[in-house]
Order: structure tokens, then sequence, then C-alpha cells
């Protein structure tokens, strides 16, 4: 999370910050609200702790009747409860009671929400609890997002960085992976240790042209390096679609292969010609190729299976040279 906005019924997590809501598409907007990857981290020595919100499911998301939230300590999920969609609603949680292990509360992946308090049962303390490990923002699209994911801990970053001993924060935008210049502004200004750019399948149609389309991508990865000229950055390809593989012959359509060839073109380019060495190239073939087609029901979306196999690919596949 970013950042959040006080309202008059409590406090609403953003995974942008909020002062760039004015310059933001609407769409963005929309997304931005939502909680993938969003999550509470505390210690407290209370038996449980209650959390008191409102969820509100995203427009076109995955429809399921109730909203999850996980609790999670040491690497794993320890409690899920189901929130009704919509409504205002208690949660609660039950704690270890062991005041000094950090535990978090991760939000649903597909829904906005309000929180309205936080109230430990039976007293106790409660105090955020810092994250030193490394930090790693990956910026994406749905895939990214990951509406389909088994539980809010289980997308694919939350997997990958949990393997490799990270913390993540996720900025993938269901529909709207556009390149947009103020996010990459936002991860410029937004410390950090490892960034990964998975592009850029929700420019198949219609955002850009074969003449505008590298020159965006070069604008994105070069606002970053302004501000972090030195840290590992992977360029992730796009996974497999079937439908989406070849430029159909229609204006502003660029194929998947078309993107997965320039990315790979860009990457070199940083590197031969600014020097940059911390640059790195990713197909998203090795995380979901054609053999995995049947993982993905709407021939775009991987299930919560494809969901998983990704998280554990990209913890085994991203280059050396980025990961450790």
């Amino acid at each position: 999370m970013l950042g959040h906005v006080v309202r008059t019924d409590g406090i609403q997590p953003w995974r942008l910050p909020p002062e760039t809501r004015p310059f933001l598409a609407p769409e963005l907007v929309n997304v931005a609200e939502v909680t993938s990857g969003v999550r509470l981290r505390f210690c407290s020595d209370a038996p449980a702790i209650r959390l008191d919100l409102t969820a509100f499911e995203q427009p076109k998301a995955f429809t399921a009747p109730t909203l999850q939230f996980d609790l999670v300590q040491s690497g794993e999920i320890r409690f899920t409860v189901e929130a009704p969609i919509d409504q205002r609603s208690v949660l609660e949680f039950p704690l270890s009671g062991c005041g000094d292990a950090p535990q978090e509360i991760y939000f649903p992946t597909r829904s906005k929400a309000v929180i309205h308090g936080i109230h430990l049962m039976r007293g106790g303390f409660l105090r955020p609890a810092p994250d030193q490990r490394p930090h790693w923002i990956t910026y994406g699209s749905s895939i990214t997002q990951c509406a389909r994911a088994l539980h809010p801990f289980h997308t694919w970053p939350a997997i990958a960085a949990q393997r490799l001993g990270w913390r993540h924060t996720n900025l993938g935008f269901s529909g709207q992976g556009k390149i947009d210049p103020m996010v990459a502004r936002t991860i410029a200004r937004t410390p950090c240790d490892r960034i990964s750019l998975c592009l850029a399948v929700n420019t198949h149609r219609s955002s850009f042209s074969t003449r505008t389309w590298k020159p965006a991508v070069i604008g994105f990865i070069s606002a970053i390096r302004d501000h972090h000229a030195d840290v590992p950055l992977l360029l992730i390809s796009p996974i497999f679609s079937e439908t989406r593989e070849e430029t159909a012959e229609l204006p502003g359509v660029i194929g998947l292969r078309q993107m997965r060839e320039w990315l790979e073109e860009i990457v070199d380019l940083f590197r031969t010609h600014s020097g940059d060495r911390s640059i790195h190239y990713l197909s998203g073939l090795s995380l979901i190729g054609p053999d995995d087609r049947h993982l993905m029901p709407d021939g775009l979306h991987p299930e919560a299976e494809g969901i998983r196999l990704m998280g554990e690919r990209f913890a085994a596949s991203a280059p050396g040279e980025w990961s450790c």
C-alpha cells in the first residue's frame, strides 16, 4: 500500500499515492483502490483482533458471494475470514498471543475497503511491525492483480515474495496496465530494492500503435531510472494468450509475440547504450506457456492453480543477477 484516503467514515487503502488521483484516468483510479497485496502488519499480545470495515467488490470482478481476508504468520495462513460484499461487518481474527511475532492481515484481491475501526479483544497492545526484508515493487495488469487467486496470500507476487524472502508491493491494475507515466513516477519515488514490470497485455488493442509502443515503454523505464539508476529491474513479457499471440491486421493491434521481441530489444538497448547492467528480461512464456492453456479458462487469466505455478516459477526462473 502506497497511501490511504481519510474519509469521514474511516480510512481507505490506496495502491497509488492519493495525491496522484487528479492526474490519473478514471479507470486507473478505480483499480488503484482495489486492495490486492494490501495488508496490515502488526504485533500484539491480545488473543484476538476485530476489524470493523466495509468491502466493496470491484466492478466487473470475478464474482463470488464473499470476500476473503487472510491472517498470516511466519509465512503461513493461520486463519481466513469471509466478509459479505458491500455491507459493513466486523471480522474477528484469533491471534497467537505472542507479542513479538509479526502478524499480517491480507485484504481481498478484487475489492475496495474502508476500515472503520480496529479493536483488540481483552486489552493488550497493538503496534506496527516494521518489515526489514528487501522491498520488491511489481507492476502489471489483472494477471498481476490476481483476482482469481485462491486466497489473498496466494497471488503469484505474494508466493514469489515468500519464497525469495522479500516484502512486496502489488501494482497489478486489472485492465489498466497501460504504461501510465504517473505510475512510473510513483515507482521512481518509492524506496525499493527490486522492480519488475510485467508488460504489456493491456496495450494489445487500441492503446498504442507500432510507432508509439516502444517509445512509451522506454520512457516508462527511463522515468524509473531517473531515481533508481542501479536498482535491479526486470522486464517480464506477456504470458501466453492464444488469441493475442499474433498481430491482427487492424490499426492499433500489437501481437504478444511482437511485444516479447520488442521488450528483449529494449533491454539490449539499455544495456548497450546506457551501460545499464541492472536491467534484465524474463519471457512470460516461462511463467505460463502454451502447455498451460488448460489453466486459463478464459484464454487470458490463469485460475488459482495457474497463479500458484506462476509464483513458484517466477521465484525459480527470475535471472540470478536480479533476484540475488
